[in-house]
């Protein structure tokens, strides 16, 4: 799908100010050897104008995460699953600043379905990049 350039650009500021890259590893069971990696890209506000319009121009889904409170507007997310975030990772990432390192990683990680087998090499390639998105995405002082 082709997008605008401005499009992009304006997704990537949202990303970088009001976004985050959520990462998951799971194993079907310990005699398994399926992997699945849960990735998403989600973006929070109060404003549903802005997240329905990354919604229609992108994909994905927006859902309320918070109700109005007597002291808070209500919240809302746009999330970007898996595979959509894996490729939408590699269009954004020229424009992002602040987000760039862990669209880079989530855009190095290999996406399969629960029950594909990925090798040895590809795995801990990928084990490495969550680990360090994880690292990132920490809050307080470094």
């Amino acid at each position: 799908m082709k997008y605008k350039e401005r499009d992009i650009a304006y997704l990537a500021g949202l990303i970088d100010g009001e976004g985050h890259i959520r990462i998951a590893y799971t194993v079907a069971n310990q005699f398994s050897k399926k992997h699945q990696w849960s990735m998403a890209i989600v973006i929070s506000n109060t404003n549903t104008e802005v997240l329905n319009w990354v919604k229609k121009k992108f994909g994905g889904y927006v859902y309320r995460s918070q109700k109005a409170t007597k002291f808070h507007k209500a919240a809302f997310k746009w999330v970007l699953n898996t595979k959509e975030a894996n490729r939408l990772s590699k269009i954004v990432l020229p424009f992002s600043i602040i987000k760039r390192r862990q669209l880079q990683l989530l855009s190095t990680i290999k996406v399969n379905g629960l029950g594909v087998n990925i090798s040895r090499n590809e795995r801990q390639k990928s084990l490495k990049a969550i680990q360090e998105i994880n690292i990132l995405n920490r809050r307080g002082p470094a």
